[in-house]
């Protein structure tokens, strides 16, 4: 059980950090008029969250 904390916690600040690193580079293309590039970075910030999401699902689809 502790390795599934671990496991989370090391989950949760890498998506942390991998999205703000990421919408920090959208925000930096929309400020400085890259008008184009800034919706696929922050759609791509969203990546660990989203897979985050579709391993939970599938744990719980094991788990029952």
């Amino acid at each position: 059980m502790r390795w599934r904390k671990a496991l989370f916690r090391v989950w949760l600040v890498g998506s942390i950090a991998w999205s703000g690193f990421y919408f920090a580079i959208a925000l930096f293309n929309y400020v400085h008029g890259s008008r184009g590039d800034y919706w696929w970075i922050a759609a791509y910030a969203f990546t660990p969250v989203m897979l985050g999401l579709v391993v939970w699902a599938l744990a719980l689809g094991f788990r029952r």
